[in-house]
C-alpha cells in the first residue's frame, strides 16, 4: 500500500510526560522511499529486519558497547533509498526537552570491509534538524533541543539513507539508546493492582497446552453488537474485553482491547500476509458464521489477478484471544499476525522464553504477550508474531494453518505461556544431585578423580562424559563405538563408569545423533535433509578436521540412536545419557524441505523426529535424559535436564518467574550454562580461573533460578567450588528441584514486591526472594550494597536459605569484611550435616606451590637498571617446585607496544642462582642482583613486571597476583626519556577477590565451630560424627563446640585422624578453651571420626 505518510500520522498522537525512549513508544509508522519513486507505508506499529521487497530493517538491535540500540536499515534489494520511522508526540508543557541519540554502525567485520557508511537525519516537523554522513563503528553523540514545542505536538523522524554514492551494502546503521529528555522530575508510573501475592495456579499446567494460565475465577462470554464482535473476560480481577471489527484491506481485523477503565490499545496489528514478492491485499472479509462462542471469517487476498482465500477464526479462552488461521492451497510465503499497538509500549526480556513477544504498556498498566502455537502449526519455522511457510523441493508450499495466541493481563506471569508436555518422571532420582559435566581427558584418570572426590563424601552425583568416541569429539558421527583408544579407549570408559557407579553417580557419555558427518561408516546420503533447492542441509562444520556434517532426516536420528545407544548402555553400563543439541534448538532446526517426505517444509516433521529420538533415550539407557540447554522450554518434560545457557550470560536480569513458574516444574536443569557460555568478563579471572566473586555469582544465579549445582569441567578438580556446589548448593536444590514457587518478589525501595510491580516501575531485579510450597525460603542480593536479612549481612552475590531445621548462606562474617559460607542440616544439639568455610585458602585447581614473588629494582645508567628476585618459600605443595629444576621466565609487558597477545616488549628469562630443586620451606630465595639493559627501540612507556617459573613440562603455579596463564605481576618499570623508575604493585586486593577471601587466615566463629577453612561434618551413626576438611595438605586450627553439635558429646569427645585408604592415622591431640574443643588438622588425613569420649 503506498500513501504519504505526512497524512496518517497526526491523529496518533503520543502523550510524553517524561523521560522515554523512542523504542518504548508503540504507536509510529516506518516507510521507505526507492531513490526518487513514491513514499511506501509499512504500517502502523511495523518491526521486522529485511522486509521482501526493499530490504527495509526497524527493529530493536543487540547492545554495542552497553548502549541499547534500534536497527533502521535503508532500502537495498531494489535499489539504494531511504528509510525512516515516524513518532507523532504531545511533549509537555512548560518544561525543556530534548533528543539524545547516537550513531554507529554495527561493529562486525564485514560490515566495516562493506559498507561506505550511511547518512544519519532527524526531521522535526519535517525540517531537517540534523544530517551527517557517518561511517564510524564507535558512537557518534548528539543532542537537539525541543524545548520550542513545548505543549505541542511534533513528528519526529529519524531517517537513514545510503549516502552520496547511493550505495546501500552492509549498512546497518545504529541509533544508540534515541530518547526524549524532559527536565524535571517525570510522575512516579502507578504500577498494576496486584491482588494475589502468591502464585497457587500459575505453575505449569500440560493440560492447557500453551495457552496462560489464569490466576482468578473468571467466566469468558461472547456477544454481537451491529458489526462488532466482542470476546468477554469477566474476572474477579478485571474486566476484559476483545472487539473485534472485520475489515477490508486489515488482516486478521480491527482488534482493540479494552481493559477496565483504561485507555484501549488494539491488537494484531500490523498483521498481513506475503507472498515472496511481498504483501497481498485483503480484498474483502465476510463473516461466514458467529455459533458457540467462535467468529469465522472468509478473506479474499488479491494476488496479482488471482484471488487466493483463507479462512479465520476467533475465540476466547480465559484471557486470551485467539485466532487460527488457514489458507486452502499453499500460496503464502509468511503470515504477520502482528502485536499491540498502542502509545507506549516496553519489550519485556524473558530469559529462557523464545517466540514469543511480552510487552508492558505503562499507559494501559496491562502486560501482554503474543505468540504462535507450535503444536498447531504446519509452518516451516515461527517467530514471535510470525509464520513462514518455506518450498518444498518440488517448488510447492504447504498450506498455511497457524494459530496465534494474544493475552492481557494486569499481572505478568498471566501473560506467560505453558509447556505442553508431560513433566520429568525422573524428579525423585536427580533432583539432589550435583553435575559433573567433564569434557576432555584421559578416561582412566577421570575414574581416579571420581574415587579421589567419593573420599569427599560426594555420592549424589551425576556424571555427564563429553569426549570419548571411537574418532574423536564431534567426528565421524554417529558411529562412536568402541571409545577413542587415546583416552584409554572401552577399558578407561568401563573404568569410569565402574569408579561413578561404586560412588553413586549416575553415568552418562555424550551422543549426537543430529550431526551426520561423511566420514562416518553410517553414511548414506539419502538419509540426509535437503534445502528447498534440494542441496544437503548443512549442520556442524568441524573446524579442527575441516569436515562439514550435514542434517538427518527426521525419521533417520531415532534409527541411528536406536543402533547405538543400547550398544552403548550394554558397553559402558550407563545409568543416564546426554544427547546433544536437539534439546537446546527450536522444533525448525534443520528442516527438511524434501518433497517426497512426509511433513516435508513442515517443523511438525522434525519435532516428531525429536519426540521419538527423545523416547529412545531414555528407553535405550534405562534412565535420565540429559541434553544441551538454551531454547529448552521448547522440550521441557520430555527431556529431564540441561546445563541452563541463558541469553545475555552473566548480565543476564534475574526475572525468574518463567523459569520457575514454568520450567522448573518439568525438569531439574543445572548450572546457568556452560562457563565459558556464561562468563563474558574478560577481567573475571585469578589465579587462572574463575575470580571468586564470578564464582560466587555463578552461583547466586544458579539458586535464583532454582537450578541444581553445576561443576564444569573448567572446575571439576578446583575442590573449593566442588565442596561448596555440593554442600551448600545442593542441600538447597534438594528442597527446591521437586517444589513449587509459592511467592516470587522483588525488592523494590526497601519493599518486596511481585515482578508485575517491579517490571512496571522499571526497577532494577537485583534482589530476589522466593518462597517454596516445600517452606523454603530463599534471599538472594545481586545488587552492589549489602542486604539486611533475618540477622544475616548478603554481601552481592549472597545468599540465605531457611526452612525447617536448615538454613544456608553466604554471607558476611561477622567482623564484616568478607564473604563466608554456611550450611546446616539439622538443629542445635542434633546436627545431620553442617558445612564451613571460612574463605582462608583461596580456590585453586591443581597444587598451587606457597611461594610468594617480590622484586626490587634500581635504576642504573640511561635504559639499565638492576633487578634482584626474591622467592618467599612455604611449606604447602613445595614438591611442585623442589621436583623439578624450573627456570625463571621474567616478561617485561605493554599490549599497547607489543604486536604479542601475551603483551611481551623484552625479557629476562634465566636459570636461578640457587636452582628450585635446593628451595626449602621457610627460606627466602634471593635471586640476584642481576643488571639489565632495556633493548633499543622500546619506547618510553609502563611495563609490568611479570614473572613466573617454568620448565619443558609448562608453568608452576605460585601464590601472587596471577594474569591468568601462571604469570605473576610483581611491580611495573616506567621509562621516560631513558630515566627508568619502579613502581610496586598496588597493595590492594583486586576487585574480584576484595571481600571474598580470608587472605590472613582468621578463624571464623559459625557457632557450631570455628575455623578458616572447610570443615564437613556428617553424622556416621548414633552420637557419632565423620569430619572431612579442605585442603587436606594444609596445617590449620579447628574448633568445635560438641554440645551444640550432638547433646551426647557434652561429656567430652575423641577424634580420631583416618587416612584416604582407611588406615588410623591415630588419636589427634584436643585441648579445651571454656566449651570449646580445639585440634590442628594433620597434613593428608583424608577424614576424622569423633566419637564420645570414654570413660
Amino acid at each position: 500500500m503506498i500513501l504519504l505518510l505526512a497524512l496518517l500520522i497526526p491523529a496518533l498522537a503520543v502523550r510524553i510526560e517524561g523521560t522515554v525512549r523512542l523504542s518504548e513508544i508503540g504507536l509510529y509508522r516506518v516507510g521507505y522511499r526507492i531513490g526518487d519513486g513514491k513514499p511506501v507505508d509499512l504500517g502502523l506499529g511495523w518491526t521486522g529486519h529485511f522486509e521482501p521487497v526493499a530490504g527495509v530493517s526497524y527493529t530493536v538491535w543487540e547492545e554495542q558497547d552497553g548502549v541499547p540500540t534500534i536497527l533502521l536499515h535503508c532500502p537495498w534489494r531494489r535499489g539504494g533509498g531511504t528509510a525512516w520511522v515516524d513518532y507523532h508526540l504531545r511533549l509537555p508543557e512548560g518544561r525543556r526537552a530534548k533528543l539524545v541519540f547516537g550513531c554507529s554502525m554495527w561493529r562486525k567485520p564485514e560490515i566495516q570491509r562493506g559498507s561506505d557508511g550511511v547518512t544519519y537525519a532527524v526531521y522535526l516537523n519535517g525540517r531537517e534538524a540534523f544530517k551527517k554522513h557517518i561511517r564510524r563503528f564507535d558512537w557518534e553523540w548528539h543532542e537537539i533541543d525541543l524545548s520550542k514545542f513545548a505543549g505541542k505536538e511534533l513528528t519526529l523522524r529519524l531517517e537513514v539513507g545510503p549516502g552520496p554514492r547511493n550505495n546501500p551494502s552492509w549498512d546497518y546503521s545504529l541509533w544508540g539508546d534515541p530518547m526524549i529528555v524532559v527536565e524535571g522530575e517525570a510522575p512516579r508510573p502507578k504500577p498494576p493492582e496486584v491482588l494475589k501475592v502468591t502464585l497457587e495456579g500459575l505453575s505449569n499446567d500440560p493440560s492447557l497446552g500453551v495457552k496462560p494460565s489464569v490466576h482468578y475465577r473468571f467466566s469468558n462470554g461472547a456477544e454481537r453488537v451491529g458489526d462488532e464482535f466482542r470476546f468477554i473476560y469477566d474476572g474477579e480481577d478485571c474486566e476484559l474485553i476483545y472487539v473485534v471489527r472485520p475489515r477490508e484491506g486489515v488482516f486478521p481485523a480491527e482488534v482493540e482491547v479494552r481493559l477496565d477503565d483504561e485507555e484501549p490499545f488494539y491488537a494484531f496489528k500490523p498483521g498481513y500476509v506475503e507472498l515472496e514478492g511481498g504483501r497481498v491485499e485483503v480484498k474483502g472479509v465476510e463473516v461466514e458464521s458467529f455459533e458457540d462462542g467462535r467468529l469465522r471469517l472468509l478473506y479474499a487476498f488479491g494476488c496479482g489477478d488471482e484471488v487466493k482465500r483463507g479462512e479465520g477464526t476467533f475465540w476466547i479462552e480465559g484471557k486470551t484471544l485467539f485466532f487460527e488461521f488457514r489458507t486452502f492451497e499453499g500460496w503464502a510465503s509468511k503470515v504477520e499476525f502482528g502485536g499491540p499497538v498502542a502509545g507506549l509500549r516496553r519489550s519485556i526480556f524473558v530469559p529462557y522464553l523464545f517466540e514469543t513477544g511480552v510487552f508492558y504498556l505503562p499507559t494501559q498498566r496491562a502486560f501482554c504477550s503474543v505468540y504462535l502455537d507450535f503444536t498447531r502449526s504446519d509452518a516451516s519455522y515461527l517467530r514471535p508474531t510470525a509464520s513462514f511457510y518455506l518450498r518444498k523441493t518440488d517448488g510447492t508450499r504447504n498450506p498455511v494453518r497457524d494459530v496465534c495466541l494474544f493475552t492481557v493481563s494486569r499481572e505478568f506471569p498471566e501473560v506467560l505461556r505453558n509447556i505442553p508436555w508431560e513433566p520429568s518422571p525422573y524428579f525423585d532420582l536427580i533432583g539432589d544431585r550435583v553435575v559433573f559435566d567433564i569434557w576432555g581427558g584421559h578416561l582412566a584418570e577421570d575414574a581416579e578423580w571420581v574415587r579421589e572426590l567419593s573420599s569427599y563424601g560426594i555420592s549424589k552425583a551425576i556424571m555427564l562424559k563429553h569426549v570419548w568416541q571411537r574418532y574423536g569429539y564431534d567426528n565421524a558421527l554417529p558411529t562412536t563405538v568402541p571409545a577413542n583408544p587415546d583416552l584409554g579407549g572401552d577399558e578407561g570408559a568401563k573404568k569410569l563408569s565402574k569408579a561413578c557407579r561404586d560412588a553413586g553417580w549416575l553415568f552418562a557419555l555424550h551422543e549426537n545423533y543430529i550431526d551426520f558427518y561423511p566420514n562416518s561408516h553410517e553414511w548414506n546420503p539419502d538419509e540426509v535433509a535437503l534445502n528447498p533447492d534440494g542441496s544437503w542441509r548443512k549442520a556442524w562444520f568441524n573446524r579442527g578436521t575441516g569436515i562439514q556434517s550435514y542434517a538427518y532426516k527426521n525419521w533417520a536420528m531415532a534409527k541411528y540412536a536406536r543402533k547405538y545407544s543400547p550398544e552403548i548402555h550394554r558397553r559402558y553400563r550407563t545409568t543416564a545419557c546426554f544427547y546433544d543439541v536437539n534439546s537446546c534448538a527450536p522444533p525448525w532446526l534443520h528442516l527438511d524441505c524434501d518433497a517426497r517426505e512426509p511433513d516435508a517444509a513442515m517443523f511438525k516433521g522434525r519435532m516428531k523426529g525429536n519426540l521419538e529420538l527423545f523416547k529412545v533415550a531414555r528407553e535405550a539407557h534405562e534412565g535420565p535424559f540429559f541434553g544441551e540447554g538454551n531454547k529448552h522450554f521448547w522440550w521441557a518434560g520430555l527431556v529431564d535436564g540441561v546445563e541452563a545457557q541463558v541469553v545475555r550470560k552473566e548480565w543476564a536480569p534475574w526475572l525468574v518467574d518463567f523459569d520457575l513458574l514454568k520450567i522448573h516444574p518439568q525438569m531439574v536443569n543445572h548450572g546457568m550454562g556452560y562457563w565459558s557460555r556464561w562468563q563474558d568478563d574478560p577481567k573475571g579471572y585469578w589465579r587462572g580461573m574463575p575470580s571468586p566473586e564470578k564464582m560466587d555469582k555463578y552461583r547466586a544465579m544458579e539458586l535464583a533460578f532454582g537450578h541444581a549445582a553445576f561443576i564444569p569441567t573448567e572446575l571439576w578438580r578446583c575442590l573449593d567450588w566442588v565442596l561448596k556446589e555440593y554442600y551448600l548448593t545442593r542441600p538447597v536444590q534438594a528442597r527446591y528441584t521437586r517444589a513449587k514457587a509459592r511467592r516470587i518478589l522483588y525488592e523494590v525501595d526497601g519493599q518486596l514486591v511481585p515482578s508485575s510491580v517491579a517490571l512496571a516501575l522499571g526497577a532494577p531485579l537485583e534482589r530476589i526472594f522466593v518462597e517454596y510450597d516445600s517452606g523454603l525460603r530463599l534471599w538472594v542480593n545481586g545488587s552492589e550494597g549489602i542486604w539486611e536479612v533475618e540477622g544475616r549481612k548478603l554481601p552481592q552475590f549472597g545468599f540465605l536459605a531457611l526452612a525447617d531445621d536448615f538454613e544456608a548462606w553466604t554471607a558476611l562474617e561477622p567482623g564484616g569484611e568478607f564473604a563466608v559460607d554456611f550450611c546446616l542440616e539439622g538443629r542445635k544439639g542434633r546436627v545431620e550435616t553442617l558445612f564451613a568455610n571460612g574463605r582462608g585458602f583461596p580456590p585453586e585447581r591443581g597444587k598451587i606451590a606457597e611461594v610468594s614473588p617480590s622484586v626490587e629494582l634500581q635504576p642504573m645508567a640511561p635504559r639499565r637498571f638492576r633487578i634482584t628476585y626474591r622467592f618467599k618459600v612455604g611449606r604447602r605443595a613445595l614438591e611442585e617446585v623442589t621436583s623439578r629444576d624450573l627456570t625463571v621466565f621474567v616478561h617485561f609487558v605493554n599490549f599497547e607496544v607489543s604486536d604479542r597477545d601475551d603483551g611481551i616488549v623484552f625479557q629476562h628469562d634465566h636459570r636461578p642462582k640457587l636452582p628450585t630443586t635446593r628451595w626449602e620451606a621457610g627460606a627466602e630465595v634471593v635471586d640476584g642482583p642481576y643488571e639489565v639493559e632495556v633493548p633499543e627501540g622500546v619506547p618510553d612507556g609502563r611495563y609490568e613486571i611479570r614473572l613466573g617459573l617454568y620448565d619443558r613440562k609448562g608453568r608452576v603455579m605460585i601464590e601472587g597476583l596471577d594474569d591468568g596463564s601462571a604469570r605473576y605481576k610483581v611491580g611495573t618499570l616506567v621509562l621516560k626519556g631513558g630515566r627508568i623508575s619502579f613502581e610496586p604493585p598496588p597493595s590492594e586486593v583486586e576487585v574480584g577477590v576484595r571481600g571474598r577471601v580470608n587472605f590472613e587466615r582468621k578463624p571464623i566463629d559459625f557457632g557450631y565451630l570455628i575455623t578458616a577453612g572447610v570443615v564437613i561434618l556428617r553424622r556416621a551413626g548414633e552420637g557419632r560424627f565423620e569430619l572431612i576438611t579442605h585442603p587436606r595438605d594444609a596445617e590449620f586450627e579447628i574448633g568445635l563446640r560438641p554440645g551444640m553439635i550432638d547433646e551426647g558429646f557434652e561429656g567430652g569427645i575423641a577424634i580420631e585422624a583416618f587416612s584416604k585408604d582407611g588406615r588410623s592415622l591415630g588419636r589427634v591431640d584436643l585441648r579445651r578453651e571454656r566449651e570449646i574443643i580445639w585440634f590442628r588438622t594433620v597434613p593428608d588425613a583424608a577424614r576424622y571420626l569423633i566419637a564420645p569420649q570414654r570413660p
